[in-house]
């Protein structure tokens, strides 16, 4: 961008020679304010031009300018959890009424449903990811008749926070240039990504007589999508009762099936030359933080878990100086995984075991 300075020597060079325009006369002060003036006005156009584009765009502009293209910022979403009521310390079930609202770890959860007894689904009615963190005892907000123990155990559909303006971003372009069409797979795919608690989808063909789609999801975490996620999108998509009718979603004659991703433990040795001061312990307690970043980054989006890619991390390191003889799952080898129909494998740390060289 031209600044005040830049504009003002192109005002005054186009100014007649004749006339006085040195520092301190009276064309030269005439014409300071108004380049001034304009740089302040290409500064604006600027920032204008920065809120009207899809790359640039955030927050409310950027929900303007891709709401344009039908492509809509996700909202938060709530949790959906499970937990246990008895009447007693010895596990008596008990009847809790749909609707009452418990209190744990600073949010609070209402009944919807039963389960089975003394079993209930919970919502979370504080949305985000704040509802996936609790575990442990929780208190009802009026008094409930006959109840000992409540225990907040699994969620069962992971809650998520607002989609952040980079990943919106990623999703428009995604969108935009993938053309949704009567079933294909973008069509598949751009639909089950806006459902709570989907992290990723991938859609497949599988090889058999008819149209049988296989859409595999993952939770929020991009990690194991749960029954409930599951059996929630396949109602959504293709209901089991009435598969191929059209019923869902899907289009008349698709007979969908949703499944889970399926977790591949990565196992990670290597030797390590600390830095001066730092112990075998602190080096592992840093790389495990940062492997299990590396590996969230890669799941679902890529099927290969590199060698020179830890090698490179653990270099990173501020406590490493030197690192050597890395393996994955006991082979000094990229490990692949499996990404199509039938398994689709997403990484997760299992253990990091690092030697002193």
């Amino acid at each position: 961008m031209r600044t005040a300075a830049q504009i003002m020597a192109d005002m005054l060079a186009r100014v007649p020679n004749d006339v006085d325009k040195r520092d301190g006369s009276l064309i030269y002060h005439a014409i300071g304010p108004v380049s001034e003036q304009l740089e302040e006005v290409r500064l604006h156009i600027d920032n204008v031009q920065d809120t009207m584009m899809p790359d640039t765009a955030r927050g409310a502009d950027q929900d303007r300018v891709n709401g344009q293209q039908g492509v809509n910022r996700l909202a938060a979403t709530q949790a959906v959890r499970k937990a246990e009521f008895y009447a007693d310390e010895v596990g008596t079930p008990a009847t809790i009424p749909i609707g009452t609202r418990f209190s744990g770890g600073g949010v609070t959860y209402a009944v919807t449903d039963q389960v089975s007894a003394g079993i209930y689904k919970l919502v979370c009615e504080q949305a985000g990811l704040i509802g996936n963190a609790y575990f442990g005892a929780i208190l009802p907000v009026d008094n409930v008749s006959g109840l000992a123990v409540a225990t907040l155990t699994d969620v069962l559909i992971q809650g998520d926070d607002e989609e952040s303006d980079e990943d919106y971003r990623a999703r428009y372009y995604k969108t935009v240039n993938a053309r949704a069409f009567a079933g294909n797979r973008a069509a598949y795919e751009q639909e089950i990504i806006t459902m709570p608690g989907v992290g990723g989808v991938h859609a497949f063909r599988r090889p058999e007589a008819g149209v049988y789609v296989t859409c595999v999801i993952c939770g929020t975490d991009m990690g194991i999508a749960s029954d409930e996620l599951v059996a929630t999108v396949q109602d959504a998509l293709d209901p089991v009762a009435s598969s191929g009718e059209g019923i869902g979603l899907a289009p008349i004659g698709h007979r969908v099936l949703v499944k889970s991703v399926t977790a591949q433990v990565i196992n990670i040795s290597a030797s390590v030359t600390p830095v001066s001061g730092a112990s075998v312990a602190e080096v592992t307690t840093e790389a495990e933080d940062a492997l299990a970043a590396y590996l969230q980054e890669i799941s679902f989006e890529q099927s290969v878990v590199r060698v020179a890619r830890i090698e490179s991390i653990l270099l990173n390191l501020t406590s490493v100086l030197d690192v050597m003889d890395t393996k994955i799952n006991g082979a000094a080898a990229n490990l692949i995984l499996d990404a199509d129909y039938a398994s689709y494998e997403v990484p997760t740390l299992g253990s990091v075991t690092l030697m002193e060289i």
